[in-house]
């Protein structure tokens, strides 16, 4: 229990939003890949839903901590979650983690790297 008075804030990706496993081999079998400085965009088929999906991978032979493929997912995410109005709806989005984001991935670069790639694959509204 927590000892403050403060309301918990709830900044987890909804339901809605998160790319389901089964899913995934679909949106790598697209072969559409985007390869940025701190991931890999890689896009799939439009799912015709009202809002883009995100899957996020972390594989521990590039991020061989569990502390550093943590991080890695929660600044992934952060990017997409301030751009995802931005983004094409129905778009089904896979990123991929790249070792160089535990070495210097601040949130500003991460989303700099995101935003520079989801131009590229024309998924910007």
């Amino acid at each position: 229990m927590r000892g403050d008075n403060r309301a918990p804030t709830d900044n987890r990706l909804p339901r809605g939003r998160r790319l389901l496993g089964a899913l995934y081999p679909g949106v790598f079998d697209c072969r559409q890949s985007f390869p940025g400085r701190y991931m890999v965009l890689c896009l799939g088929p439009d799912s015709g839903l009202p809002q883009p999906q995100l899957g996020i991978t972390t594989s521990r032979r590039t991020l061989s901590s569990a502390v550093a493929r943590n991080r890695a997912r929660r600044l992934m995410r952060e990017a997409f979650r301030t751009q995802q109005h931005a983004l094409r709806p129905g778009a089904r989005i896979i990123l991929v983690a790249r070792h160089r984001i535990a070495e210097e991935g601040a949130l500003e670069n991460v989303s700099r790297d995101f935003c520079a790639l989801c131009k590229r694959a024309g998924i910007l509204a």
